[in-house]
């Protein structure tokens, strides 16, 4: 993960300052969550929501 977002970083798509390890967290615990505790299927689907809907906005609306 923090190979991806670094390469959004040299992207000039994500600020430096918004990677942080907790952040960095963020996508692999929905997956864990949803996996072990919820039961249900990751699709591709599923992938994508958390890109677009969370680590997207997480990673650039840095306050």
């Amino acid at each position: 993960m923090r190979e991806i977002v670094q390469r959004a970083v040299a992207r000039g798509e994500v600020r430096a300052d918004a990677v942080t390890d907790l952040r960095l967290d963020v996508g692999q615990a929905l997956l864990r969550d949803r996996f072990l505790f919820r039961d249900s299927a990751i699709d591709a689907g599923t992938a994508v929501r958390i890109v677009d809907e969370v680590l997207i906005p997480l990673f650039t609306d840095v306050r």
